[in-house]
């Protein structure tokens, strides 16, 4: 896929439950947010420079994941397999 291709709602939606619902991705992403969180309180508090790219580094993965509910919930046509 080129980056010009448009993805419809109903792609998005049924790509973004796969990735919410894939292990191996939550797994790295939630190590990942832990590493980060854990770095956080050992980071020197004048070193501002560090402690902001650490957060930026948990508000990233965080928005990841916000950004693949926000695409599920957009598709008034996509239906959760759980229910």
């Amino acid at each position: 896929m080129n980056r010009n291709q448009k993805i419809s709602e109903e792609q998005l939606a049924k790509e973004a439950d796969r990735l919410v619902n894939d292990l191996v991705l939550n797994h790295a992403i939630q190590e990942a947010r832990t590493e980060h969180l854990e770095r956080m309180s050992t980071i020197d508090p004048a070193d501002f420079a560090e402690m902001v790219r650490t957060q930026a580094v948990v508000t990233a993965l965080d928005d990841v994941m916000f950004t693949l509910q926000r695409y599920i919930l957009a598709d008034d046509n996509y239906k959760d397999p759980l229910m």
